[in-house]
């Protein structure tokens, strides 16, 4: 079997066997589920559904022979070709519900009332940084949207200066 998964802000090719509950827990404002017996009819509904060419076929094929990736992340706009790339986050052991993310980069999710997020810093020591978000960063994200997750994103990443962090330590908002 495999799976397409759609939510507001994620849209999956996956071979994980979660039901829709499963589903609708792990991804923030879910959308859809659709389930297909083999990968020929998934390429067939993408197709229809967003007129794809033949590289573009030939690219998912190309991603779904790799059976060690599970999932796979794709996105199509008026401004954009389809676009497929592999998801190495394991979806299934995420705590919370996922709501903004890329891959080696950032986690924004919600974990029963609170909200976390997580960014990756990179270099040697594979430095990452995990903050709560305080009230003030839920209501502007309420506000504002993701605008509001890109910034603390952004200021999170600043390895010296980065007045969000500093700010989490002090109101003992730091998880890692």
């Amino acid at each position: 079997m495999i799976f397409i998964i759609n939510s507001k802000n994620t849209n999956l090719i996956t071979r994980e066997e979660l039901s829709v509950t499963e589903w609708a827990e792990k991804l923030d404002k879910f959308v859809r589920y659709i389930a297909f017996t083999n990968d020929n009819e998934l390429i067939k509904q993408l197709t229809y559904e967003y007129n794809l060419n033949h590289s573009q076929i030939e690219e998912i094929k190309k991603c779904l022979e790799n059976e060690k990736i599970k999932s796979h992340r794709y996105s199509c706009t008026k401004y954009e070709h389809f676009k497929i790339e592999p998801v190495y986050l394991e979806i299934r052991k995420v705590k919370g519900k996922l709501i903004y993310w890329k891959d080696w980069d950032y986690i924004f999710e919600k974990r029963d009332n609170d909200y976390f997020l997580w960014c990756f810093l990179g270099g040697f020591a594979d430095a990452q940084r995990e903050i709560k978000l305080s009230e003030e960063h839920i209501k502007k994200y309420k506000e504002k949207g993701l605008a509001q997750i890109d910034y603390l994103i952004d200021n999170l990443r600043k390895l010296h200066n980065s007045e969000e962090y500093e700010l989490a330590i002090t109101e003992n908002r730091k998880i890692m």
